[in-house]
């Protein structure tokens, strides 16, 4: 993006008019850049940028109503390999995962997409010759085991594995028995999520995603309410159309000096019934509008401070002038609609 030494151009360049329900990668990174720029932390804003750009999420990675547990699991479970070690090295910082356990199960996991197509769960399966080599998902473990897998080759446990690429058959191999056994996916999918607990157990979001998501909830809540004041602004409106229409019946049957029908009573009764009904529901105190949706970080609206308030206020003022000028509108509308209801009369 193109740097900036003044002031933003607008507040949609912070706070955008109409906040999407989930917080992105991208409107946090631009957050951050406005940031640096805004008061001359050059240096740091190129370095942002180009590491910014090197480590690109999807939306769906970045969404944290999807906790990085579950995607883990869920492409695990899918057999999606880019997907699961994108995530990987995206939302695990190395200082979450720095225990022994935690280094195997990065190794079994690898080892386990290696094998899904031999498990007949994925494509290339099948018997194979030494001419043909190694599966595709074969060859991408020996990559990982001559290179950043290497270093485990000192654990016993995983030992066993170094030779898998190497070896024809080895869903038929003695060696690897436990490794194509039923419960070996499920124990390594529970050591997995054993690991993930422990990484996430006491890691929060940046507080700058929380204000950001604080803020979207709160948005989301005040248009919420601002519909449901209009709709019972709304049913207001036809309330008092209906009032007015047997008041105006009734008056022209006082002015003609003859006495209401039966059915004309009957009518008249029947409307100001439901009319009744429909105004001990409305004539109520309107409900406050709310600070936001609650959940995890409820009370994260408050760090916005004075522009926040600032902001607040002056939405409230253009509220109060169109509601005012709406008013008034109606009030032109039903004098004018009163005296032409008296001309008919007359």
């Amino acid at each position: 993006g193109k740097s900036r030494s003044g002031p933003p151009d607008s507040e949609a360049a912070v706070r955008p008019q109409s906040p999407s329900a989930t917080v992105t990668m991208p409107e946090v990174n631009d957050m951050v850049s406005e940031y640096l720029d805004y008061y001359g932390f050059k240096t740091s804003s190129d370095c942002f940028r180009a590491e910014a750009q090197s480590k690109v999420l999807g939306l769906e990675e970045f969404d944290q109503t999807v906790r990085p547990q579950d995607a883990l699991l869920g492409a695990f479970d899918g057999g999606a390999h880019d997907t699961f070690f994108r995530v990987w090295a995206s939302r695990l910082p190395p200082d979450m995962l720095a225990s022994a356990e935690a280094h195997r199960v990065y190794f079994l996991c690898h080892v386990h997409f290696a094998t899904l197509p031999l498990r007949g769960e994925g494509a290339g399966g099948g018997r194979r010759n030494a001419s043909q080599g190694p599966p595709p998902s074969l060859r991408r473990l020996q990559e990982y085991l001559a290179a950043e897998g290497a270093e485990m080759a000192s654990v016993g446990e995983l030992v066993p594995y170094f030779a898998l690429p190497h070896a024809l058959n080895p869903e038929t191999n003695p060696t690897f028995g436990q490794l194509f056994s039923p419960e070996w996916v499920p124990t390594t999918r529970a050591r997995l999520a054993a690991v993930l607990d422990v990484a996430f157990e006491q890691r929060q979001l940046p507080r700058l995603v929380r204000v950001s998501k604080a803020h979207a909830r709160s948005h989301r809540a005040l248009r919420r309410h601002i519909a449901a004041m209009h709709e019972r602004d709304a049913a207001l409106r036809e309330t008092a159309r209906a009032l007015f229409v047997v008041a105006v019946k009734s008056l022209g049957a006082l002015a003609s000096g003859t006495a209401p029908s039966a059915a004309f009573v009957a009518e008249a009764q029947k409307q100001l019934a439901a009319q009744n009904e429909a105004l001990r529901r409305l004539c109520v105190e309107p409900p406050e509008a709310p600070p936001g949706e609650g959940g995890e970080h409820e009370d994260e609206h408050e760090v916005w401070g004075e522009e926040t308030r600032l902001a607040a206020e002056a939405r409230a003022r253009r509220e109060a002038e169109e509601k005012e000028a709406a008013r008034q509108a109606r009030a032109r509308a039903a004098a004018a609609a009163e005296a032409r209801a008296f001309a008919e009369i007359e």
